[in-house]
C-alpha cells in the first residue's frame, strides 16, 4: 500500500509538470516550476516535523506507556506559525532580495492562499509521521495518496478547462487541506490528530524545531533545489534552456527521491525498533546506488525521448547529461537514508550537521564551479551530500560505541 501510494505520488508530480508544460508558455512553465518548487521546499522544510512525528510515536508504541506527552498535532500548528512569524520578518527586512526573486513573479492572491496552505500541510506532513509511528499503514498510504490524487486532479481540470499561471498555482496549492476531510470521516486519521508524544511539549517543540531545521537543508537539496538552481543560472540561461533543466532536476530524481521520501517513516520506525548500526545501512546503502546506477543508465538511453513526448520538442537536454543528473540523485538518497537512521538514534544535532554540511557544499559548488549548466548541476548534487553522510556514519558509529561500552 505504502509503495502503490508512493508512485501514484511520483506519477502525480510528473504529470502536473506535464501540464504546466504543455498549457503554459515557456516563460510562464519556468515562474511555475520556479513557484512549484518553492512551495514545495516550504513544504518539506516543515517535514521535519513529519520525522519527529513518527519517532515521538514509535518510540511510544516501544515503550508501551501511552499517554504521557504532548499531543503532537501541537508541534505544527506551533512551528509552522513560528516559522512563517520569522519569513515574514525576513521579506520585511530584505524586500529588495525577496522581491526580485521571489514575490515579484508571485500574484497576491498566490501568496496568501500560499501562507494558509502552509500551515494545513504541515498539520498533513504530521499525521502522516503519527501514522507510521503507529505503524498504521494503511491508513498512511492513503493519506498520501489522496492529496497526491486531488492535486492531480484539480491540476489536470484546471490545466484543461481554464489554464494560466495562477489557476495552474492554485491548484497546485490547495489540495493540502485533503487530511481536514479526512479526518473528519476516517476513525484513524482522528485519532491521528489526538495522539500523544513521549515528550512533554517544549521538548517535542525542540526535537520538532531541530528536524525542520535539518529538513531545511534538505528543501535545499532536493524540493527546493530548483529555485536554488534559478539563482545561480537563471541570469545566463534562456526561459526555454532553464525551464529543460528545471524539468530534466526533477524528472531525474523521481524514481529515487519520491519512493524513499514516501518510505522514509517506514524506515525511521524500523531504524527505532531494531537499532540503526553501519553494517546494516553499508548495505542498504549499497542496494541504493546500485538501483541509482541501473535508472541513470536507463534514463541516458532513453531521457530525451522521454522529455519529448511529456513535455514537447522545446524542452530538451543531451542523454548524458540526463544519466548524469540521475547518478547525483544517488547521493541524495543516501543522504536521506543515513539521515533516517541519525535520527532514529535521537542523534538530532549530527542529523542537522550532516544535511546541512551536505546542503553548504552543495549550494558553495553550484555557484563556484564553471561548467556547462547541467554538469554544474550534477557535479555538485553529486559531491555535497556524500559529505553529509560521512558525518551521519561517523555519528552512528559513536553511538554504536557507546551503547557497547554500557553492556
Amino acid at each position: 500500500m505504502v509503495l502503490a501510494a508512493s508512485g501514484l505520488t511520483a506519477v502525480a508530480t510528473v504529470i502536473v509538470t506535464v501540464v504546466a508544460a504543455r498549457v503554459l508558455s515557456p516563460d510562464d512553465n519556468a515562474k511555475f516550476l520556479v513557484f512549484w518548487s518553492l512551495l514545495f521546499g516550504i513544504f518539506q522544510v516543515m517535514s521535519g516535523t513529519q520525522n519527529e512525528a513518527t519517532r515521538a510515536a514509535s518510540s511510544v508504541v516501544e515503550s508501551g506507556v501511552q499517554g504521557g506527552g504532548a499531543r503532537i498535532i501541537w508541534m505544527p500548528l506551533i512551528l509552522s506559525c513560528g516559522a512563517l512569524g520569522v519569513g515574514v520578518i525576513l521579506a520585511l527586512a530584505d524586500r529588495w532580495l525577496l522581491g526580485n526573486h521571489v514575490l515579484a513573479g508571485m500574484a497576491p492572491l498566490v501568496v496568501a492562499v500560499s501562507v494558509i496552505v502552509i500551515i494545513s500541510y504541515s498539520c498533513h506532513l504530521t499525521l502522516v509521521g503519527a501514522l507510521a509511528g503507529n505503524h498504521a499503514w494503511v491508513p498512511m498510504a492513503g493519506l498520501g495518496a489522496a492529496e497526491s490524487t486531488i492535486r492531480l486532479v484539480a491540476v489536470l481540470s484546471v490545466g484543461l478547462a481554464v489554464g494560466g499561471l495562477v489557476p495552474l498555482e492554485l491548484a497546485a496549492a490547495l489540495p493540502a487541506f485533503t487530511w481536514v476531510l479526512l479526518a473528519a470521516v476516517l476513525p484513524p486519521v482522528r485519532r491521528a490528530v489526538t495522539a500523544r508524544a513521549d515528550v512533554g511539549l517544549a521538548r517535542l517543540l525542540r526535537n520538532g524545531a531541530l528536524a525542520m531545521a535539518t529538513a531545511g537543508a534538505g528543501a535545499v537539496l532536493v524540493n527546493g533545489f530548483p529555485f536554488i538552481t534559478r539563482l545561480a543560472l537563471g541570469d545566463h540561461v534562456a526561459a526555454v534552456s532553464l525551464a529543460s533543466l528545471l524539468l530534466a532536476i526533477q524528472l531525474t530524481r523521481a524514481p529515487l527521491m519520491i519512493p524513499l521520501m514516501a518510505f522514509q517513516g517506514v524506515v525511521i520506525s524500523a531504524f527505532v525498533a531494531h537499532k540503526a548500526s553501519v553494517g546494516g545501512l553499508v548495505k542498504q546503502l549499497s542496494i541504493v546506488a546500485g538501483g541509482g546506477v541501473i535508472m541513470a543508465v536507463v534514463m541516458a538511453a532513453v531521457g530525451p525521448f522521454v522529455m519529448r513526448i511529456l513535455y514537447g520538442a522545446q524542452y530538451a537536454l543531451p542523454r548524458l547529461a540526463l544519466g548524469a543528473l540521475t547518478c547525483a540523485a544517488i547521493s541524495l538518497a543516501l543522504l536521506t537514508l543515513t539521515g533516517a537512521a541519525t535520527l532514529a538514534i535521537s542523534a538530532h544535532r549530527a542529523y542537522l550537521v550532516g544535511w546541512w554540511t551536505g546542503a553548504a557544499v552543495t549550494v558553495g559548488l553550484l555557484f563556484l564551479l564553471t561548467l556547462p549548466a547541467p554538469w554544474r548541476v550534477a557535479a555538485a548534487v553529486f559531491c555535497g551530500p556524500l559529505i553529509g553522510v560521512v558525518v551521519h556514519l561517523v555519528a552512528i558509529a559513536r553511538s554504536q560505541e557507546a551503547a557497547a561500552e554500557t553492556k
